[in-house]
């Protein structure tokens, strides 16, 4: 039970800080007018990060008994949904 509140303890966290960071870059990039330059690059960007994500969490699966493994997942992860959102406006 306690290995499931802190999977769901660090889904939320990382949630959290995906939105939380998102939403300062936002407002960042719109401030000094880099929201075009970095929209018409989105592609490209989602990509490199989908690709590189989920290669480094396939590369956290194979060494998931170790602390490595766990936090080569997790960052993966993170990487390849970042990019998919990245992605997302192009479909």
């Amino acid at each position: 039970m306690d290995g499931v509140l802190q999977g769901a303890g660090l889904v939320a966290f990382a949630l959290s800080a995906t939105w939380g960071l998102s939403l300062l870059l936002g407002r960042a990039l719109t401030r000094h007018g880099l929201a075009r330059w970095v929209w018409n690059r989105s592609g490209v960007a989602g990509a490199a990060l989908t690709l590189g994500g989920f290669g480094l969490a396939v590369g956290g699966l194979t060494q998931l008994g170790t602390p490595l493994g766990s936090s080569l997942l997790l960052t993966g992860s993170l990487l390849g949904f970042a990019g998919l959102w990245l992605l997302g406006p192009l479909f």
